[in-house]
């Protein structure tokens, strides 16, 4: 018969809350009806819920556990709500399917399972007299927009309650190990101007494509060596990849403007904006004119595996890890909240075309998050 948790997840399977950025893949986007779910849910759990429109119709949800006596210890446990595109999927990326031991369906792995593994742990450890007359308080919460840079977790780690929390776990596929350091993501682009004239007449010194030539040996030369200097003890180097060029309409016309996008992965160690002060000084100097524009897509992230709230709980879980990818985790570290990223499943299956989690992980990562809200509260 199946558990409590495995019908939560086809439930949540069953609700698309595809990020709209890109091509989704389905008109069924955003997080707004799977934040209703949650809502219904937890309230009938007795928590107290508030919904926070951070775009429209795409909110974060908090649902906070109250406890009777005065509250010494706040925990926040947070999934995302929102899921990748469905395109290019070979299952019914909405129908959940059991075949093998597995749950198939967007958001199995990512991260409708620990999700629910989570949600149900939460069920079954704050209706408990430990929980409810101890000093130890419980919030949920589920993240808008993770998929495309964190968005929701950016909009609450910039409000005072955030600050509150005396560990974050965010719930993602980490096979229940403790991520608690990670590199953060940019996307850096480099624009340099021309001037678009009949090839025949051009003047190479305001053709785009020779401009960033210069600009390309001056990040291979003076940017790549100079990152060496700030190696984190943990996750290495920043590192820098040049991936995407683009110049030039026509083969008879030189080019109005080039384009370089740079995908550099970022350490705490070195500081975005000290990059980008040296980004801009190297870029400068190659005489171009180009322009530096530096979203930052993903924060890099590292919790000290030391801290007495992790020790205590290490032994529900299997221990610490580093990851290549980034998640919301980062944004409430940044601001000094201990964070890790901790659930069931495994980041291989996440974003596949067949996405899926096995059972028996599913039903282990709420065992162990039972024993790890337990020993929260010891």
């Amino acid at each position: 018969m199946p558990t409590k948790t495995e019908k939560l997840l086809k439930q949540l399977i069953a609700i698309p809350s595809v990020n709209p950025d890109g091509d989704p893949g389905t008109e069924h986007t955003g997080e707004k009806v799977i934040a209703q779910f949650l809502a219904e849910y937890l309230k009938a759990l007795g928590a107290k819920v508030k919904l926070t429109n951070v775009e429209k119709d795409r909110p974060n949800l908090f649902a906070r556990f109250p406890v009777k006596g005065k509250v010494k210890q706040r925990i926040l446990f947070a999934p995302h709500s929102d899921t990748v595109s469905v395109a290019g999927m070979t299952i019914s990326p909405f129908k959940p399917t059991v075949k093998g031991g597995k749950i198939y369906g967007r958001g199995a792995s990512d991260t409708k399972g620990p999700m629910a593994a989570m949600l149900t742990a939460l069920a079954e450890v704050t209706a408990t007299p430990e929980y409810q007359n101890g000093e130890t308080e419980f919030t949920f919460a589920a993240f808008m927009g993770e998929e495309t840079g964190c968005i929701g977790a950016t909009a609450f780690a910039q409000t005072k309650e955030a600050k509150r929390y005396d560990l974050a776990i965010i719930g993602e596929p980490t096979s229940f190990k403790m991520v608690h350091a990670h590199k953060g993501c940019i996307w850096a682009k480099v624009t340099i101007p021309g001037r678009a004239a009949h090839a025949s007449i051009a003047d190479p010194a305001q053709n785009a494509n020779l401009k960033m030539g210069r600009v390309l040996r001056a990040i291979e030369n003076d940017f790549l060596p100079w990152l060496e200097n700030f190696p984190h003890p943990v996750l290495g180097l920043t590192t820098a990849s040049p991936n995407i060029l683009s110049g030039g309409s026509k083969a008879n016309i030189s080019p109005q403007q080039t384009e370089l996008t740079i995908d550099i992965r970022t350490t705490p160690k070195l500081p975005v904006s000290k990059l980008e002060k040296i980004l801009k000084q190297i870029l400068n100097q190659t005489g171009t004119g180009a322009k530096l524009s530096m979203p930052i897509a993903g924060t890099a992230m590292h919790t000290d595996p030391e801290h007495p709230l992790l020790q205590k709980i290490k032994p529900a879980t299997r221990g610490f890890d580093t990851a290549p990818w980034f998640c919301d985790a980062a944004k409430l570290a940044e601001i000094g909240v201990p964070a890790i990223a901790l659930g069931p499943g495994s980041i291989k299956q996440a974003h596949t075309k067949d996405e899926w989690i096995e059972v028996s992980d599913l039903n282990d990562g709420h065992q162990r998050f039972v024993k790890v809200m337990h020993r929260l509260l010891d």
